[in-house]
């Protein structure tokens, strides 16, 4: 794990926060490509491959995606799944709604993995820098719960876990209690 942990912390010292420039419902988000922009080429050129590939979802109507980083010399690699929602309603066919969970799972599961921040573009916080880094909260405490008590392997629970650290919710004692009470079921 030496050679991809250095190849990653050299690039981890190079990003910059993502800008959250797409409109949501209620919300603003970084695009799939602003995030791939952002870091593609630049764990390229510290020698790490990115390979997202789409696997079997543990739940019905769910999309999982694997983002999987790995040293091209040495071949480590280091990974983290994500799985999301998806279903359909009057605006989304399966085909559409799946293709959006697909990359959310990506977006937020490559981020994650980085430990790298969303801003909003929107001037509201062009005057400060952001002082944590961590994705912006997009995902609810009650999605995490689920997400949590919806796991079904120690890889997922911490996957999950990753991700509600990323979302700034790990020190919630609500979260820990369940997270820790899954893995005590998992290692029986």
């Amino acid at each position: 794990m030496k050679n991809i942990a250095l190849a990653l912390l050299k690039v981890q010292q190079e990003l910059d926060p993502i800008k959250k420039g797409k409109k949501g419902y209620n919300y603003t988000y970084a695009e799939l490509q602003a995030v791939l922009d952002e870091t593609v080429t630049k764990l390229n050129a510290a020698g790490v491959v990115v390979l997202q590939p789409i696997q079997p979802a543990v739940k019905d109507h769910h999309a999982r995606v694997e983002t999987l980083l790995i040293h091209a010399d040495s071949g480590e690699q280091i990974s983290a799944a994500a799985e999301v929602p998806w279903r359909s309603d009057s605006k989304m066919n399966d085909a559409q709604s799946y293709g959006s969970a697909v990359t959310y799972a990506r977006r937020y599961s490559l981020v994650s993995l980085l430990a790298i921040a969303t801003e909003d573009d929107d001037g509201k916080s062009a005057h400060k820098r952001p002082t944590n880094n961590h994705v912006s909260r997009e995902a609810s405490p009650q999605d995490f719960r689920k997400l949590l008590n919806d796991a079904k392997t120690m890889d997922e629970l911490k996957a999950v876990w990753e991700l509600a650290h990323a979302n700034g919710l790990s020190k919630d004692p609500e979260l820990n209690a369940i997270k820790d009470a899954r893995k005590a079921e998992m290692a029986q």
